[in-house]
């Protein structure tokens, strides 16, 4: 019988499908992706498998929802009243 693989552990923010993945063991085979909410960018791999020997196929200590930069455009109108 194959190994499992630990449950997922990840940085604050990284959202995992499915669920179960954070919360229980995985069996060999299972597959688990990971996305950010909306705003943030995903850093890192975007899933993972769980493989022989219960090792997952990428490092999930590299993924991270980084914050995107916004680009703020500013429109200043200025009116000028002249009251005679």
């Amino acid at each position: 019988m194959p190994d499992k693989c630990q449950k997922l552990s990840l940085g604050s923010g990284v959202q995992v499908s499915p669920s179960h993945c954070l919360s229980s063991s995985q069996k060999y085979g299972s597959h688990c992706s990971f996305s950010c909410a909306h705003g943030y960018q995903l850093s890192g791999p975007s899933s993972t498998q769980c493989r022989g020997g219960g090792a997952w196929s990428v490092q999930v200590n590299l993924v991270s929802c980084e914050g995107m930069t916004a680009v703020v455009h500013l429109h200043v109108i200025i009116c000028h009243h002249l009251y005679i």
